[in-house]
């Protein structure tokens, strides 16, 4: 059945739109906003992520076998669905590239920038080309690995709810302040003035923090999956050996995967004489049949196991 879930979530993300109702994040936030109760920090985290899991492989166990497997099927189908990256892959390749061949270097920066995940990401300077080029391709492996690779990976490996985790320990990876922390009205200035108290020195991002503190170590092996599978579809030898490296490295993820990335594949040739933003918008369109590849390796990898297990 799990492959066969997979096989219908895939379908639907690289044929159709997700259902816009299926990727609501409201009810997270609103259930994090509730648990102010809790001390800040790892017990917030700890039950904003594990109720939420807990409940949903509670559920699958519920309805196993009913009506042949199929509700099963269809919590896991719907599952998968949530759990995929917001917005779409392809629509942001083919928006960087636009930008790129409009020599707009300014959006591409800030676009490369908004999809690396990274919010302590160190400041570049936009005409320095290979920098920008280097910034644009860690920010699309690393697109492509949140967005789909690692939740087909963890779905694959523990199931639905590891699939979810992966998706909340994005969302409370990226929250912003005001997504965390959630004042509730007070009765009298007294329970104000309490509660103003038992927030200063509180910073939400405390909690955002810990998450990709948590989140790093949740991609420490899809990084590294992808990184060998990256090799197997591109230039392997010379993806293997950063593959071998990654092993020991702490970089963070977006770098680990642009260097992937760069070792294993040579984008389309471009026009000697095009001008910086061509060529990159020709390295940037040739991203997207690479991890179109990659998503095909996996799924071929998870199929054989199956079937052979």
């Amino acid at each position: 059945m799990g492959l066969i879930a997979l096989l219908i979530a895939l379908a639907v993300l690289y044929n159709e739109k997700i259902p816009a109702g299926l990727q609501r994040d409201a009810w997270y936030s609103d259930w994090c906003s509730s648990l102010t109760y809790l001390p800040r920090g790892l017990p917030r985290l700890l039950v904003g992520l594990g109720l939420p899991v807990i409940g949903l492989d509670v559920l699958l166990r519920f309805v196993d076998g009913w009506v042949f497997g199929l509700v099963s099927l269809a919590v896991a189908v719907a599952v998968l669905l949530y759990s995929f990256g917001r917005g779409d892959v392809v629509d942001d390749i083919a928006a960087l590239a636009d930008d790129a061949e409009n020599e707009d270097m300014q959006g591409v920066f800030l676009r490369a920038e908004a999809l690396s995940g990274q919010t302590d990401a160190p400041e570049r300077d936009v005409a320095d080309d290979a920098a920008l080029s280097g910034q644009v391709i860690n920010a699309l492996s690393y697109r492509f690995m949140e967005h789909v690779f690692a939740v087909v990976f963890w779905f694959f490996v523990l199931g639905p709810a590891a699939a979810l985790l992966y998706r909340l320990l994005w969302l409370s990876a990226q929250a912003k302040e005001a997504d965390l922390v959630e004042s509730t009205d007070q009765s009298t200035a007294e329970d104000t003035d309490m509660v103003a108290s038992d927030d200063v020195g509180e910073n939400p991002k405390d909690n955002a923090s810990l998450a990709r503190n948590w989140l790093y170590w949740a991609e420490w092996l899809p990084v590294r999956a992808l990184g060998l599978i990256l090799a197997v579809v591109g230039n392997f030898g010379s993806c293997v050996e950063t593959w071998l490296e990654s092993l020991v490295s702490t970089e963070s993820s977006p770098s680990l995967l642009g260097a992937f990335v760069s070792t294993s594949f040579t984008p389309d040739s471009a026009d000697a004489d095009a001008s910086v933003g061509s060529r990159l918008a020709t390295q940037v369109r040739s991203l997207e049949s690479l991890f179109f590849r990659c998503a095909l390796a996996w799924l071929v990898f998870v199929a054989v196991v199956t079937v052979s297990f």
